[in-house]
């Protein structure tokens, strides 16, 4: 608790800074209470000498950007204000209690409109919306559809892959626009247009098809591993939409996965388990088809190239490989370019303090 160390040395005729942003701290950061500077901060100093100084021009984005900042942002305080009012009205606690809330976030956006510097007036910007209808509930890919489109009509105008970021709320939406931006290159043969960094987004443990092939090699070795075979069931009724339920009980453990596979792995159960690892994977994409869909290519291409990979260093088998990829698997990706001039996507938490010429947000509905 630093209010105790801070009344001390204010009290010995010291000066204190404190700095924060009491915008960033609603969302929760870290776990921050944003009411400590919206209002803790002055009540609990108020028998000091306090001078309260706010930062008010945006020195690191175009005229229009800062424009259409103030312009939203203004509205939609308004608008959350109002409905925080509704809601605590009809609350539990007091009316005053009530009113004391909601002024506490109303102030907390007193200060939300930036002023534009000299030197950056006439500076220009551009903000573009696209509005989707959502009631089929294809708003997402709707969105991936049009995404590959929306960079490349970026770059036409001159912005290089590098100066474009793309922000998304979680690792789970960055690895859907990066499958999507892949695919699209390898359809469209403009690779050079689509170069990606991404931290996370492309791991190969989160691909449901990389996950069932994982699985498969383990119900190789092990064909009564109880938990391996209650996974391999739920993958593969993801991974195809025909298939039938079995009197309703598809994941009951007594029911062996072999119900649900397809006739010729049964046929060649025996002969898969004499091939060699990589030529195990191969024959295993080819029985359950995971090499038609196209979502999932780059996934499997890396993952078998790390198959590779590792029995060029050491001669490496079914068991071998799955010992290694339970202590290595969750760091594994899809191979992107790590070079600067390369489409980068991040969340929007990580990308706090970085800038970029052009940014897309793909997902904006919350």
């Amino acid at each position: 608790n630093f209010r105790p160390l801070l009344d001390n040395s204010l009290a010995s005729g010291n000066e204190n800074l404190v700095v924060g942003d009491v915008k960033q701290s609603i969302y929760r950061w870290r776990n921050s209470d944003w009411k400590i500077l919206a209002s803790d901060l002055e009540v609990d100093f108020r028998h000091q000498e306090l001078q309260i100084e706010k930062l008010d021009k945006n020195y690191r984005s175009s005229e229009n950007i800062v424009r259409f900042n103030n312009s939203l942002f203004q509205l939609a305080s308004a608008l959350l204000g109002d409905e925080i009012s509704m809601e605590l009205s009809s609350s539990i606690i007091s009316r005053e209690e009530a009113h004391m809330e909601e002024q506490r976030f109303r102030k907390a956006y007193d200060d939300v409109v930036q002023n534009i510097p000299d030197n950056l007036q006439g500076t220009g910007g551009r903000v573009q919306w696209h509005i989707f209808d959502d009631e089929d509930g294809v708003f997402a890919e709707d969105v991936l559809d049009s995404l590959p489109g929306w960079v490349e009509d970026l770059q036409a105008t001159g912005i290089e892959p590098g100066q474009i970021a793309i922000l998304v709320r979680s690792s789970r939406q960055g690895a859907r626009v990066a499958t999507s931006l892949l695919e699209h290159a390898r359809q469209s043969g403009k690779d050079g247009n689509f170069r990606l960094i991404s931290n996370d987004s492309l791991l190969l443990i989160q691909n449901t098809s990389v996950s069932f092939l994982v699985s498969l090699l383990r119900y190789t070795l092990q064909p009564d591993h109880i938990v391996n075979n209650a996974l391999l069931k739920q993958l593969y009724t993801l991974l195809q939409d025909d298939v039938e339920d079995v009197e309703g009980s598809r994941f009951m453990h007594k029911l062996s996965p072999e119900t649900l596979f397809p006739a010729n792995f049964l046929e060649q159960k025996e002969r898969l388990k004499l091939l060699p690892l990589y030529e195990l994977s191969e024959n295993l994409i080819e029985i359950f088809k995971l090499g038609q869909r196209s979502e999932d290519m780059p996934y499997i291409q890396a993952f078998q190239e790390l198959i590779m990979e590792q029995q060029h260093k050491e001669a490496m088998g079914v068991a071998d490989f799955l010992d290694y990829w339970e202590q290595n698997g969750d760091k594994k990706s899809v191979a992107v370019s790590e070079a600067s001039n390369a489409i980068r996507i991040m969340t929007i938490h990580k990308s706090k303090g970085l800038e970029f010429n052009a940014v897309i947000v793909p997902f904006c509905d919350w």
